[in-house]
């Protein structure tokens, strides 16, 4: 499998993965980045099967609508954050920092298309359909509905449940926690189970990629 990291207006990763009978793509970023992840696939001559979104926050879900219209790609999400997908309104949990408290006057600006999301995910699911060796796992702890993608070649998609660099403020290949959490708990058992999949390398939407042996160090720590 091919994995191709688009990270769109600067900050956030999105993921092309490739494998030998379709693609996906992991997160759509903010409203307009859809262009840049349209540019690539040309280039690449991809055509999109899934749009996985790892939760329902402004800068994963943005640009959903669009790419959606653009490639016909089915769009999946867990059940828990369909509705930010359906509203274009973002639901944020409780703050970890200071960017997280000044997040909701960052979003006032922001206008999210909505968009029916044509899977809704509430247990782990094969990727096989959309040919793609690997599978969705639940990893609730950012938020409620939070999920990642694993593949078999060992590559783990997290979103936002481990975060890197964030508008610059904290190092990007060192894991931090997220803006937002339901609760520290969900956090730690999540990630834990993401390395129980033996991983060879961790990528967040934010930052990264990550070791695992540094996933590991800094998860013991929480």
């Amino acid at each position: 499998m091919n994995v191709t990291k688009v990270t769109v207006k600067g900050f956030a990763n999105t993921y092309i993965i490739e494998g030998d009978e379709g693609a996906i793509l992991i997160d759509t970023g903010l409203p307009g980045c859809e262009k840049a992840i349209l540019d690539k696939c040309r280039e690449k001559n991809i055509s999109l099967q899934l749009i996985v979104i790892t939760h329902g926050h402004f800068d994963h879900i943005g640009s959903a609508a669009a790419l959606k219209r653009e490639t016909g790609a089915l769009v999946a999400v867990h059940t828990e954050d369909a509705q930010a997908l359906r509203t274009g309104m973002s639901k944020m949990d409780r703050p970890v920092g200071l960017i997280a408290h000044l997040m909701p006057l960052l979003m006032r600006s922001v206008k999210t298309d909505p968009v029916e999301p044509d899977i809704l995910i509430d247990e782990e699911m094969s990727l096989q359909e959309y040919g793609i060796d690997g599978r969705i796992l639940l990893t609730p702890g950012h938020t409620s509905g939070s999920i990642s993608v694993m593949l078999t070649s060992g590559e783990a998609f997290v979103g936002d449940l481990i975060m890197g660099g964030f508008f610059g403020k904290i190092r990007p290949r060192r894991p931090n926690l997220p803006p937002f959490e339901i609760g520290r708990d969900s956090i730690k058992n999540s990630v834990n189970y993401v390395l129980e999949q033996n991983p060879t390398v961790i990528y967040p939407s934010h930052g990264g990629p990550f070791a695992p042996q540094d996933v590991a160090r800094w998860a013991d720590s929480l």
